[in-house]
């Protein structure tokens, strides 16, 4: 409520119907990130390394573009 007080943002009103999936993608979120940990990475040093290194530099990039 406090972002759409402004009126330069009641463009956004559209969107707030899917507030309520917020939490959904947020538990799906940290499903996949325990999952990935537990059966994808495990202890491996090497691979956290590498998945961090796509991951972030991916977001980077795309941030930086």
């Amino acid at each position: 409520m406090a972002l759409l007080a402004p009126e330069s943002l009641v463009r956004l009103t559209p969107l707030q119907p899917m507030r309520y999936l917020q939490l959904v993608y947020l538990f799906m979120a940290l499903a996949a990130g325990g999952l990935l940990g537990r059966f994808v990475l495990k202890t491996k040093i090497w691979r956290w390394a590498i998945y961090l290194l796509v991951f972030n530099g991916s977001m980077f990039l795309v941030e930086w573009n």
